[in-house]
């Protein structure tokens, strides 16, 4: 009987989209506020960011780099972006979205691809696995 009762709140639940990553009155993405290690794997895994990680995991990478970076030449509260540095061991993707004061906005830096080269000893290494639906998981 107690399953019975239950039945309604998680119909309404289900229904109205409260899993968190969306503003459900709205249909907005979810803030998380200015570009940190934490909040741009959560932009990532957001639900803004459909299209970067369809293409990721139809590439194949498994392997990423996460990094707050300080952009020049920007207005005042919008100086900082997340950026995304995917690999497989014989090609990259970079990728990046731009604090703007209000929302992170894919698109900056410009995306970049190439054929990988291994990095120099002393500098970050990958801190984040891509999982087969694109999204990152923290190291």
């Amino acid at each position: 009987m107690r399953l019975i009762a239950l039945l309604p709140l998680a119909l309404f639940l289900l229904l109205t989209g409260c899993s968190g990553g969306r503003d459900a009155s709205e249909g907005r993405p979810t803030v998380y506020g200015p570009p940190s290690g934490t909040s741009c794997v959560r932009y990532w895994n957001g639900t803004s960011n459909d299209a970067n990680r369809a293409h990721v995991r139809k590439a194949g990478y498994e392997r990423a780099e996460v990094t707050v970076r300080a952009r020049s030449h920007a207005a005042p509260g919008q100086s900082l972006s997340c950026n995304f540095l995917f690999h497989d061991g014989d090609s990259y993707l970079a990728l990046g979205g731009a604090w703007n004061g209000v929302e992170l906005v894919w698109g900056f830096p410009p995306t970049a691809k190439g054929r990988w080269q291994p990095r120099r000893a002393g500098t970050p290494g990958d801190d984040a696995a891509v999982r087969a639906d694109g999204r990152l998981r923290e190291r």
